[in-house]
């Protein structure tokens, strides 16, 4: 059997790589996530393995997920501060 390619997962693996790099303790929330041991999982952000096809796609939800979630967190402090801001100051 031909090995087909998969030029998905590369970038996939980039983006998880980076997105955890950005913040301690996102790996192990990542493993924990897929009830995967932490160093496969880095094994798989560094291309050493390649993770099946269903810890993939749980990857990539994880990955969704967490960007909307910072996104939201994001967006609510900008919000708090704008609020903060435009309210009269106490003299």
């Amino acid at each position: 059997m031909i090995k087909q390619p998969t030029p998905l997962l590369p970038v996939l693996l980039a983006d998880l790589h980076a997105f955890c790099k950005a913040r301690k303790g996102r790996v192990n929330a990542l493993a924990a996530t897929l009830g995967t041991a932490q160093p496969t999982v880095s094994d798989w952000l560094r291309g050493v393995q390649e993770p099946g096809g269903e810890a993939t796609l749980q990857m990539a939800a994880w990955l969704n997920r967490e960007k909307a979630a910072e996104a939201a967190q994001v967006t609510a402090a900008l919000n708090t501060l704008s609020a903060r801001r435009a309210a009269p100051a106490d003299i």
